[in-house]
């Protein structure tokens, strides 16, 4: 992630709304993991290109996860 914490209190209160329109308080643990995922949602970094028959199904999978 490029901006990760850039709007982090942006993405924070973005989560704290939506956890209370369906009726849950969340723990500061799930509030933050909640802000993080919506970080990683909004930053437009592209995948890197690599053609999928070439990877390994281990490099596949580190490929979705981000590492």
């Amino acid at each position: 992630m490029r901006h990760a914490t850039e709007h982090q209190q942006d993405f924070t209160e973005l989560a704290r709304h939506a956890f209370a329109d369906r009726g849950y308080v969340p723990t500061d643990a799930w509030l933050h993991a909640a802000a993080k995922g919506l970080a990683r949602l909004a930053d437009g970094a592209p995948a890197p290109v690599v053609p999928a028959q070439d990877l390994s199904f281990d490099d596949m999978l580190k490929r979705c996860a981000n590492v």
